[in-house]
């Protein structure tokens, strides 16, 4: 961590699945000591959604909010690259469940809906 805190990072992006143990990558072990090794570094969370863990996204980023995590990337995941076998892809119901949970906790917490180019054109291709 020296090192990065060295190299004047501003800040560092951590991927996250959520504190659940049926999560893809398997955190809550190691989460919180790697944010502890960066505690002098603003850190951006990309929360990765698929099925298992939409209903978790608001709790999960209400915990990280009150250990000082302020900025979130809610990012669906999709069936390609490492998520390409992937069958747990979140439905437009559970999108949309998603983004009404979020609405009760922007007010105080930076979070963006990441629909990266092809994101909705799956959605409106293939799970509506």
């Amino acid at each position: 961590m020296d090192k990065i805190k060295a190299a004047g990072f501003t800040r560092v992006c951590l991927s996250f699945n959520g504190f659940d143990g049926d999560s893809v990558r398997k955190t809550k072990d190691n989460f919180y000591e790697l944010l502890e090794m960066l505690e002098d570094v603003p850190v951006t969370v990309f929360y990765d959604v698929t099925s298992l863990n939409y209903f978790n996204v608001a709790e999960d980023i209400e915990e990280l909010f009150a250990v000082g995590i302020k900025d979130f990337w809610i990012r669906p995941v999709l069936p390609c690259g490492k998520g390409n076998d992937l069958e747990e892809i979140i439905t437009l119901e559970e999108m949309e469940n998603l983004y009404f949970d979020l609405l009760d906790i922007t007010k105080d917490v930076d979070i963006t809906l990441h629909l990266k180019e092809g994101y909705g054109e799956y959605f409106l291709n293939h799970l509506s």
